[in-house]
């Protein structure tokens, strides 16, 4: 009898228990490191050389514009300063076409 209230008994369903979730640890992100940037030496002398032509270039304008002003600027007196230098005998080029 025993055994048959057994087997009439319902088996009850086993619970399935929740697996928990791991958390991902977060690696952390190695830092680089920058490399400088070693100039070889004909990069280093090409450099050179343009910023030395640059500072040409500028010089050279700026002499060129100085000559434009003072060819323009005319004194109370109404001589320009161009007229001034030659006549206190400054013998600078001063170029004709401006």
């Amino acid at each position: 009898m025993r055994q048959m209230d057994r087997k009439k008994k319902k088996k009850k369903k086993k619970k399935k228990k929740k697996k928990k979730k791991k958390k991902k640890k977060k690696k952390k992100k190695k830092k680089k490191k920058k490399k400088k940037k070693v100039m070889c030496r004909e990069s280093l002398v090409l450099k050179w050389q343009i910023q030395l032509y640059q500072l040409k270039v500028y010089s050279a304008l700026r002499e060129h514009l100085m000559i434009i002003l003072l060819t323009n600027f005319d004194d109370n007196d109404g001589t320009s300063m161009i007229s001034q230098r030659e006549a206190l005998g400054d013998d600078s080029e001063i170029p004709k076409d401006c």
